[in-house]
């Protein structure tokens, strides 16, 4: 502060006016300090309050369990005493299951659209992954929503076919069955499984200001009986909820515009994916965590127990974008399937195996990373409208 003062030296109104700088400026960054613990403490009972409403109740004797897909999703949700005791003594068993480490985690993640106009519901994103958390990565394998699967004991139907079927027969166990019959196609364990639905992604763009995504083609789509109207420019662009959505979901045109495939949209999905976690870690993201928590609380379901799913989360929020591996499923489109190469199906199962497998060694002396896969094989021509 020497240089600052006068050679004959400060006056005293000087003097008191830098005191009066220095208390103010004090002040001040106490206050912001203070704000910004409340702020933290806030987040944190956000936090708390988001893990509650999307995880599994620890015991059927808690709160009330969650029942599938519950009426802020449009649909009708099944009441407490409907559900089976035997049901009951699964989820509070596997609540009290605790989270093994240094195991890797395992989840299948499904993209729910269910319209009220039409009162369907469709599984259009299926994604496998597998998070290994001492390397703090991950391999993400996308399904084609229209591959053909013929699972033992079912009828022959696309992929998106099994959650719906599942859900309309019983929607306690809805995630359950899915995940057990997507982990025997892969030949993969699927500990938990997460359904987010659309308007929830919606909303959580929205909230973060939209995301900057590369549009690779002229998109065009209208359909007055459910709302749908796409209509996006070729380029890159930030794209606020809906626009991010309709950038996921097209792949017919009804208005003289390139139609898509499945794998084109899965790759799209992955892109979304990417730009959306750069967005949730960045400054601006951190700044409205709170409004995300309560978008996504209202939107995500999951049965992950709520013993556990804070050790999930972190592990989750702790993963290294830059290890984050990405693997689209496509196949030749045979009306009215994909059919997937089953050396592609083969480089995708290592892939998921090789992750988990990763996760299982020491901290200290981590697995080396698998063998990138190589992309599957060419793209065919795309379903008819």
């Amino acid at each position: 502060m020497e240089k600052n003062v006068h050679p004959s030296g400060p006056h005293n109104g000087e003097r008191c006016a830098l005191k009066a700088f220095v208390r103010l400026f004090g002040w001040a960054m106490l206050t912001v300090l203070l704000l910004g613990i409340v702020y933290a403490m806030h987040l944190l009972n956000r936090t708390d309050e988001f893990l509650t409403k999307i995880s599994h109740p620890a015991a059927p004797n808690g709160p009330k369990p969650w029942t599938a897909l519950d009426q802020d999703w449009g649909l009708d949700a099944v009441q407490d005493e409907e559900m089976d005791l035997s049901v009951h003594r699964m989820l509070a068993a596997r609540a009290r299951e605790p989270l093994r480490r240094p195991e890797g985690l395992s989840f299948l993640l499904l993209g729910i659209d269910n319209r009220r106009e039409t009162r369907s519901m469709n599984s259009d994103v299926i994604m496998a992954v597998a998070v290994n958390p001492n390397g703090k990565s991950a391999t993400v394998v996308s399904l084609p929503r229209d591959m053909q699967l013929k699972p033992a004991g079912l009828p022959e139907r696309k992929a998106n076919f099994y959650f719906p079927y599942y859900y309309n027969r019983n929607q306690a166990t809805a995630f359950a069955e899915t995940k057990e019959l997507f982990a025997d196609f892969l030949d993969v364990p699927l500990r938990y499984a997460a359904a987010v639905h659309f308007r929830g992604f919606e909303q959580i763009v929205d909230e973060l200001g939209g995301i900057t995504v590369d549009v690779d083609m002229n998109m065009r789509y209208v359909d007055r009986s459910d709302g749908t109207n796409i209509n996006l420019r070729k380029g890159v662009q930030v794209l606020q909820g809906k626009q991010a959505l309709d950038f996921v979901r097209y792949r017919k045109s009804n208005r003289n515009t390139q139609e898509s495939t499945d794998y084109m949209r899965n790759k799209r999905q992955q892109q979304v994916l990417q730009q959306l976690m750069a967005r949730l870690t960045s400054f601006r993201g951190a700044m409205h965590l709170g409004g995300v928590l309560d978008k996504a609380g209202n939107h995500i379901k999951t049965d992950i127990p709520e013993t556990e799913i804070r050790g999930v989360m972190e592990a989750m929020l702790k993963l290294d974008r830059e290890q984050i591996k990405f693997i689209a499923l496509r196949g030749e489109w045979r009306s009215p399937y994909i059919l997937v190469k089953d050396e592609d199906l083969q480089q995708a199962k290592a892939a998921l195996r090789a992750e988990l497998s990763g996760a299982t060694a020491a901290p200290a002396a981590p697995a080396s990373p698998p063998a990138p896969a190589t992309s599957p094989g060419a793209v065919s021509t795309a379903p008819p409208a």
